[in-house]
């Protein structure tokens, strides 16, 4: 039997040290999201553009790592900028797509496969969808508080709640890796401006250029009389 499937299935049969509980969240909120989806209105030829270029650009983000010498990698997320463009439920699909596109080209472990989706793609996809949720509801429909606070702010922290979680799963897991995973955390402001970065110019050139790709913007409701 080939040894990833060999480790595919003891990753599901034999789960440890959190990796059940993510392969649990993992699925679950997989099965949530693919009953949200809108599986007609994806059929149309711009939107399935939209979303596969979105799945092929997290799994090249995903893939152009850094390590910081601790024992631990870093990489851009730019999960803020395709959540507000696809909404969560596709986001959720796209990041399950790109890991297991970097797990198949041996880049990654079965062994974490759900992990890296719960860290990388879950944990910022729910804090991005929140932080948008709150300004939507707390504050000015304005074109500045979309850009500023749903894709810088989303961003930066979306990042920094990925890298907390990593740190917290290390911390729980024990070992050498719970202290690297500390040490990491000196280096959160340099992770999170450049995700902020990343995905306020991208949220803000598509919503210039393309809004219609964007599906949590709505031109009549943050241009029109501002």
């Amino acid at each position: 039997m080939n040894s990833r499937l060999v480790d595919l299935w003891m990753t599901v049969l034999a789960p440890h040290q959190g990796i059940g509980v993510a392969v649990f969240l993992h699925f679950a909120i997989l099965f949530l999201a693919l009953c949200r989806v809108s599986w007609r209105q994806l059929c149309t030829t711009p939107r399935w553009h939209v979303f596969l270029g979105s799945t092929v650009s997290l799994l090249v983000l995903w893939s152009i790592r850094t390590h910081l010498g601790l024992g631990t990698e870093f990489h851009l997320l730019g999960i803020t900028a395709v959540t507000l463009v696809l909404g969560w439920p596709l986001t959720v699909v796209a990041a399950s797509l790109a890991q297991l596109g970097l797990t198949l080209n041996a880049a990654a472990s079965w062994n974490i496969f759900s992990l890296e989706v719960v860290i990388n793609g879950v944990v910022p996809i729910v804090v991005t969808e929140l932080i948008h949720r709150l300004a939507r509801r707390k504050l000015p429909a304005h074109f500045f508080v979309y850009i500023f606070v749903g894709a810088f702010l989303g961003g930066a922290l979306a990042m920094v709640m990925s890298r907390l979680s990593l740190a917290a799963y290390a911390l729980a897991s024990g070992g050498a890796n719970g202290s690297a995973a500390l040490s990491a955390l000196a280096y959160l402001p340099l992770m999170a401006l450049p995700e902020a970065l990343l995905n306020g110019m991208l949220v803000t050139l598509l919503v210039t250029y393309r809004p219609q790709w964007v599906s949590t913007f709505d031109d009549a409701g943050y241009l029109q009389g501002k």
